[in-house]
């Protein structure tokens, strides 16, 4: 019988397939108050920005508020998925023998725990109220790796684990929520 390998280049389960199982051990209901966490201060973040950065007042609060409330949800669902995505197709590239294989196993422990939410959440929630998409990139990025620095060092996985996540996560979630920013106005 041939047993399914899933290092890089095995026949595996399925992307899908494995991000359904929760591996973490975190509730479900935790994981979204946590995500939901992060869409309300992603949202105020995002607002406080772009009435920081922007000299022109055109827009109503609430319409601020909104575009803030569209990136942070766009980044705290999208988000997480391309991150997700960019650890899978580096575990099925790098040869079985490197030492980052098994990274979108954690990348999915993470998922789970709504911590990716919620540094999306920010992410986007910056990039939304941001005046455009390189800005809102670098705004998720400064951010996102800052908090996920700070975050992953008090749980004790590590300040370089918390701070690539935040660049890549914050890149992602940032342009994202600055583009649904820029396409809602």
């Amino acid at each position: 019988m041939k047993r399914h390998n899933q290092r890089a280049g095995g026949n595996g389960p399925g992307l899908l397939h494995a991000s359904v199982r929760n591996p973490s051990g975190v509730p479900r209901r935790l994981a979204l108050r946590l995500a939901l966490v992060g869409v309300g201060l992603g949202s105020v973040g995002g607002w406080l920005v772009h009435v920081l950065m922007t000299t022109e007042q055109a827009e109503a609060w609430w319409q601020l508020g909104l575009l803030a409330l569209v990136g942070s949800l766009g980044g705290a669902l999208l988000g997480p998925l391309g991150m997700l995505l960019l650890a899978h197709m580096l575990d099925r590239t790098v040869t079985a023998d490197d030492h980052l294989v098994g990274y979108s196993g954690m990348i999915r422990m993470l998922l789970h725990a709504g911590e990716l939410s919620f540094l999306g959440a920010l992410g986007g929630g910056i990039g939304g109220g941001s005046p455009g998409i390189v800005a809102g990139l670098v705004g998720g990025v400064l951010v996102c790796s800052l908090v996920g620095a700070v975050m992953y060092r008090i749980r004790g996985l590590g300040l370089g684990l918390g701070l690539t996540i935040g660049v890549l996560l914050g890149a992602i979630s940032g342009a994202l929520g600055a583009a649904m920013g820029q396409w809602g106005s």
